[in-house]
């Protein structure tokens, strides 16, 4: 049985760009083969325009969400005897955002700014060193907090704490004017060996408002 008629037309059309391949088959006989090599064809275009679609959505995420990640040696500071000492936690915590503030470690990090926009979005996020996983370790952001008492010149969210969720954070700024308004926090975080109970450490960075 022949295919339908509007099959036919397209099946001519993609023969019409190989000659040799009609010299060599004859119509009714090749048909299922023809078909076979359309579909595949078409195939291939299916994926390449999800490619193509998915680097367009990549492509389109929204410069002014902020994204803060912090840096933990959480076997140092685990296995410290000091470990509740601040200097000793900051000694083993570096920051960063990709908002272009330096990538900063110890006593520079209570003063570690990172800008924030109005509406947009803000991830706080962890990583541990490379031997801490390899020995087992694990970190993850347990909360954001504004400083109730620090000197923060507005409220940048709705909630003044906000729980983590999957060893992250995320919150949404306030549409509101934030414009060079500081906003002081804590970020409590945790660290847990292999085996063990699970610590909780602390630092106080500063987000940077802009609208």
């Amino acid at each position: 049985e022949l295919p339908s008629l509007p099959f036919r037309i397209l099946l001519l059309c993609f023969m019409q760009n190989r000659p040799n391949l009609m010299l060599l088959i004859n119509p009714v006989g090749v048909l299922p083969i023809a078909k076979i090599i359309l579909m595949k064809n078409l195939l291939s275009g299916i994926v390449i325009i999800t490619i193509l679609v998915g680097c367009a959505t990549h492509q389109n995420l929204d410069p002014k969400d902020t994204k803060i990640t912090l840096f933990v040696t959480a076997q140092g500071l685990y296995g410290d005897p000091q470990n509740n000492d601040p200097n000793v936690i900051l000694a083993n915590c570096q920051l960063n955002d990709n908002q272009g503030a330096p990538t900063t470690s110890g006593p520079g990090i209570p003063s570690f700014q990172s800008k924030v926009f109005k509406n947009k979005m803000v991830t706080w996020d962890v990583e541990v060193d490379v031997n801490s996983d390899e020995a087992g370790y694990s970190v993850a952001i347990e909360q954001i907090e504004m400083k109730f008492t620090g000197p923060s010149t507005d409220d940048f969210f709705i909630k003044k704490v906000f729980a983590g969720k999957s060893g992250k954070v995320m919150a949404r700024v306030k549409n509101a004017d934030i414009q060079d308004k500081l906003y002081y926090y804590n970020i409590l975080f945790s660290v847990k060996p292999k085996t063990g109970p699970k610590l909780f450490f602390e630092i106080d960075p500063i987000l940077k408002g802009n609208n």
